[in-house]
């Protein structure tokens, strides 16, 4: 039982994580270039495009 639990709570923090990411790219959907010009001179950014409007973007490298 005990490892059920930790999974439901696994599960409800990745689909709080996710949704977080989405109210981001939805903030700044509208905007997306404006976005992506101000971050250019940081360091790499990956970009996954969810659909038209949505893109997920992460700032750094990824391991």
């Amino acid at each position: 039982m005990k490892n059920n639990k930790v999974e439901v709570k696994a599960m409800i923090y990745r689909g709080l994580l996710t949704l977080a990411q989405l109210m981001t790219v939805k903030c700044y959907a509208q905007s997306t270039d404006v976005f992506t010009k101000d971050l250019s001179d940081l360091s790499k950014k990956t970009c996954i495009q969810l659909s038209s409007e949505f893109k997920l973007c992460s700032i750094g490298s990824i391991s």
